[in-house]
């Protein structure tokens, strides 16, 4: 399943020397003890293998409320160019925030949000100033690492305005512990905007025009109005939160589905000057780890922190590329990946992070990161087939090793959404050659 090559060339990790080619095989002595596939190299053939599986792939459970009793907070302007909305405390420490702002006029804009313990987003997910109505509703994400506790958000908005509200609401179970991903349903035009600015009342409804993607998902239903609003739930819907204010009503509702398909965000309560929107969070991806050579379904999160090998992956003896030679010149790396998903039912996506270390014992527990090739465009999960992969890394600046250093590669499965919660596997080829250029 491992074949990297360093330059322009194929097979398994490391070369020297552009027009000078050595290849090696990984030995079938294990080279001290590492958790996982510790080799030395020789010039004798090596073997291939389709016995290394993930097993139990399935995207996670999906999003849900903060357990927090204080993870749904509201607040409204006063005088000035900010107000505050108070008190959100959490339960869950890797948790997604979306906030929805309503302003009055419509020229008024949020230039920012604030808050100890989350990063928001530069700019708004959503930002909605219908015609001929007289105000701006914008929706904002934003994520923790850590659980906050009492925590005040500052709004800060262009100019004065004639009124203003805020909601913010915290969820579990859709935040990249990796950041690579945002946390909304991949689905284009996805954050359909319906409104309503002119004539007598009616529905505050609006369906998306594209199906979500992914079968656990959360749809948050967010409404704004310049007209002094109390809404109820819409279908299936629970309402979290509401502001009924003349030029500043919000209210936000949230429901889970379990299947894909176009979603409907409504409220009862029917008025002349409104603005709805839905926000669709997926559950956060699943990162398996590919253990050379078993059956095993192991999960983490990739890292690029100092010493963040994960234990688990192929690892080198340098001392076999070649006899007194311990460094790679500077150049490309080629990383070729062969791998069949067991099952294509809902349309599964998942991608592959290749992580390469240098390592000063066989054990990997001191590790300096050397490059990461962490794709997000390739779905390995589109073939039942076994399906080669090409992937090449920037270029690299030169690797010099001391005797007694190590080579390591850990490979993850980024299992990042799917139409079905049923699980599935992974069988990777493992085809243990290296090629020194």
């Amino acid at each position: 399943m491992l074949i990297l090559a360093i330059v322009a060339a194929v097979s398994m990790p490391v070369g020297h020397a552009t027009n000078n080619v050595h290849t090696f095989f990984t030995t079938a002595t294990t080279v001290g003890t590492c958790g996982t596939l510790c080799k030395g190299l020789s010039t004798t053939s090596g073997t291939g293998s389709t016995s290394t599986v993930e097993t139990s792939l399935a995207i996670g459970s999906g999003p849900a409320l903060d357990a927090n009793a204080n993870a749904m907070k509201t607040g409204t302007w006063s005088s000035g160019t900010t107000f505050t909305i108070t008190g959100l405390s959490t339960t869950t420490a890797a948790d997604e925030f979306i906030a929805v702002i309503v302003t009055n006029a419509q020229a008024i804009t949020v230039s920012s949000l604030a808050t100890t313990g989350i990063t928001w987003d530069a700019s708004a997910a959503v930002n909605s100033a219908p015609a001929s109505c007289t105000f701006r509703v914008t929706a904002w994400r934003g994520f923790s690492t850590a659980t906050l506790t009492t925590q005040t958000t500052t709004v800060t908005l262009s100019t004065t305005p004639a009124g203003a509200s805020g909601e913010i609401i915290a969820f579990s179970g859709t935040n990249d512990p990796t950041n690579t991903w945002n946390p909304f349903d991949k689905a284009a035009t996805l954050n359909n905007v319906g409104s309503q600015c002119s004539g007598g009342n009616s529905t505050p409804t609006i369906t998306t025009t594209s199906a979500t993607l992914n079968a656990d998902d959360m749809v948050i239903g967010a409404f704004g109005s310049s007209q002094s609003v109390t809404e109820t739930a819409g279908t299936g819907f629970t309402l979290d939160l509401t502001v009924a204010a003349a030029g500043q009503s919000l209210a936000m509702e949230h429901k889970t589905v379990t299947t894909t398909g176009t979603q409907t965000c409504d409220f009862p309560t029917s008025t002349n000057r409104w603005d709805v929107f839905c926000i669709v969070l997926q559950s956060a991806p699943k990162y398996y780890i590919i253990e050379p050579e078993t059956s095993a379904s192991l999960t983490g999160t990739p890292s690029t922190a100092a010493n963040g090998f994960s234990g688990t992956g192929w690892v080198y003896d340098v001392a076999g590329i070649q006899n007194g030679l311990f460094d790679i010149q500077s150049g490309t790396w080629q990383i070729d990946l062969t791998g069949a998903v067991g099952s294509t039912t809902g349309t599964p996506v998942a991608r592959y992070f290749v992580t390469a270390w240098s390592c000063t014992t066989n054990s990997c527990t001191t590790a300096t990161l050397l490059w990461k090739n962490w794709d997000t465009a390739t779905n390995v999960a589109s073939s039942t087939t076994a399906t080669p992969r090409t992937y090449t890394t920037g270029s690299q600046s030169q690797i010099t090793w001391t005797s007694g250093n190590f080579l390591a590669f850990e490979i993850w499965v980024a299992w990042q959404y799917s139409g079905t919660t049923t699980t599935t596997t992974m069988t990777e080829t493992t085809i243990r050659v290296l090629v020194d250029h």
